[in-house]
């Protein structure tokens, strides 16, 4: 076996200036709500990505990992909220399997990630909290792009697309502490980023090593998506495993609860405005929109303004194309209201 290391990750540490001004710094973790009882993230996982190929070393693991973090915010305020689906619908923010897909590729060029070096934490959250979010598909990335093609300038039209994510969505990042009590309690209000000590190990098998020797040298930035206790392991009751899902394969590790973590990190993602789903059945002009509460369909109808005239002044929109839609083949439930104006009015004075 080889005794040669090479680093890997792409991690370093916020300048002194720049922690100053973390949007949260520090704090108390039970300052934020609790959003997830069980801490458990593995369920609202979205499909791991890698960092590295066999021919390019990206070192945006800061930018995969907090990229992660949002997308399994996200696949879980779908699963609890149906009106966030539409919003991910227009913003181009779902894959092909319906969950969360969140380009890396854009924090990682728009945060200023150093090819060969890496990036701070402050660089990609702050990215993040000014400039949005997009989807993979909107500004996608493959590992068999030259560091030149992954790392290409920004689009006018891909940095609007951000921003216009942050019309519907606040997006905030919190410091927590990395005792494994702070760390149970942070995976109860989001997925977590954390930061170890990396090598690569130059064997046969491409292992990797993360150090756990008191002084680790902190370069790779990855998450926590459950903590579990006195797990028995042949016999042995181990008081504290961290669940992980890393950039690297295999993308599950576990690590005891003896290892020194650093740099621990909490998100926090709000839903600021709804979007209503419509729906067109093909070959008809109607458009409708489900009502909150029943199982029933509105319509928009035509009064003293037309339907669409009426939706468009609702929803300041040019196009219906302007949000998201379905064209069905039969009604998903009947159709029981009209949006519609009579032509009279009231004395408002």
């Amino acid at each position: 076996m080889s005794e040669e290391f090479k680093p890997v990750g792409g991690f370093f540490q916020d300048a002194p200036e720049e922690k100053e001004k973390n949007w949260s710094f520090l704090g108390a973790v039970d300052d934020w709500p609790t959003i997830n009882t069980i801490g458990d993230w593995i369920k609202f996982r979205s499909k791991p990505e890698a960092q590295d190929s066999a021919r390019n070393t990206r070192f945006d693991c800061v930018s995969i990992s907090a990229a992660g973090q949002v997308e399994k915010r996200l696949n879980q305020m779908m699963e609890e909220d149906p009106a966030v689906r539409p919003v991910l619908e227009m913003l181009g923010l779902l894959g092909a399997d319906g969950k969360a897909d969140v380009s890396e590729r854009y924090p990682a060029k728009g945060s200023g990630t150093i090819p060969g070096r890496g990036n701070s934490q402050h660089n990609v959250y702050e990215f993040f909290r000014k400039n949005g979010i997009v989807g993979e598909k909107m500004w996608p990335s493959n590992l068999e792009m030259s560091d030149e093609e992954f790392y290409s300038p920004l689009t006018p039209e891909i940095l609007a697309l951000g921003k216009k994510f942050l019309e519907y969505f606040t997006f905030e990042y919190k410091d927590v502490g990395e005792s494994n009590d702070n760390l149970r309690e942070a995976l109860k209000r989001s997925p977590l980023a954390l930061v170890v000590g990396g090598a690569y190990l130059g064997d046969e098998q491409g292992a990797l090593l993360y150090r756990n020797n008191g002084t680790p040298s902190y370069n790779h930035q990855l998450q926590g998506v459950r903590q579990d206790r006195d797990v028995e392991i042949f016999s042995e009751k181990i008081p504290v495993i961290h669940k992980i899902e890393d950039s690297y394969e295999p993308f599950d590790k576990d690590y005891a609860g003896t290892y020194p973590f650093a740099f621990a990190k909490i998100i926090r993602l709000t839903l600021k405005k709804k979007v209503p789903m419509l729906y067109k059945k093909i070959g008809q002009p109607a458009i409708c929109f489900k009502h909150w509460s029943e199982d029933a369909l509105i319509a928009f109808a035509d009064g003293s303004i037309a339907g669409g005239d009426l939706f468009k002044s609702l929803f300041g929109v040019v196009n219906y194309s302007d949000l998201p839609r379905q064209d069905v083949e039969e009604w998903p439930f009947p159709i029981k209201y009209n949006l519609t104006t009579t032509g009279q009015l009231t004395n408002l004075e």
